[in-house]
């Protein structure tokens, strides 16, 4: 949904997906194994992922100035829903439009001047970029299906270091050739109760700095491992975190990583 030319950059030194960096930052093994599409036989679907990219489709469809946005909510809830008997997709549809509307409700554009929504621009793809009194604003969206309020402050205080906000920051700023002022996080949570607030990044060109020196290590790192210089390795320490086991502790821990004794328990 672009109104630019062309989005693709040409860096002079390697840069991965700002996703395929918190996978690999997360584990390797982790990483390569998502990519492959493996997954437990027995994974139970739920509706996380799927609320998150209809109201991202509708929010979009609303700043680019394309379909009404509530059809393409429906549109992408269609195409990615799975029967289920806990999660009806009617529930889920009236779900996610108090959701879209709670975005909506943020005005997060108020006053400015629309350039793109949900388009690549090299390896990063922004929700939202656009101008305000001469400055480039971008803005990511995150959906949340359950977030406690105690918790909602600190959540949101989390991206101020987030690797994709700074990475979203510094290549919308490569392609148009002017720097992003702010990164705007907005929140959607879902439930218990439906509503929306924002996070504002301030891009210093000194923190931008210390970011992409960071970032260059994590990207050389990446393709020395891509190129076959360094073998893929596992990271023990995500084997197990705040939200329980990797799903693919079975494959590194008790199949030793043969895909062939593997597959009674993956896809």
């Amino acid at each position: 949904m672009s109104v630019l030319p062309d989005l693709s950059i040409a860096h002079p030194f390697p840069v991965f997906a700002p996703t395929d960096v918190k996978d690999w930052d997360r584990c390797p093994m982790y990483r390569q194994l998502k990519k492959e599409g493996r997954k437990p036989r027995d994974e139970k679907w739920t509706p996380n992922m799927l609320l998150g990219t209809a109201i991202h489709a509708g929010l979009a469809g609303l700043y680019a100035g394309l379909l009404n946005p509530v059809t393409l909510l429906d549109m992408a809830l269609d195409s990615g829903y799975i029967e289920n008997d806990e999660w009806p997709k009617l529930a889920l549809s009236k779900l996610a439009k108090r959701g879209l509307n709670a975005a909506i409700e943020l005005e997060v554009m108020r006053g400015g001047v629309f350039i793109v929504a949900d388009a690549s621009i090299g390896y990063c793809r922004p929700d939202l970029v656009f101008r305000r009194d001469g400055h480039l604003y971008v803005v990511d969206w995150k959906v949340s299906l359950k977030l406690d309020h105690r918790y909602e402050a600190a959540r949101l205080a989390e991206f101020d270091t987030d690797h994709q906000m700074w990475h979203n920051a510094w290549e919308v700023g490569e392609y148009l050739s002017e720097p992003v002022a702010k990164v705007i996080v907005a929140q959607v949570v879902l439930t218990p109760r439906c509503h929306a607030s924002t996070f504002e990044i301030v891009i210093t060109p000194e923190r931008l700095a210390f970011w992409l020196r960071g970032a260059k290590r994590l990207w050389e790192d990446m393709e020395a491992e891509r190129v076959g210089v360094r073998p893929l390795a596992p990271r023990f320490s995500s084997c197990h975190g705040k939200y329980g086991a990797c799903s693919y502790v079975p494959w590194c821990h008790e199949f030793g990583g043969d895909a062939a004794r593997a597959n009674v328990y993956y896809e």
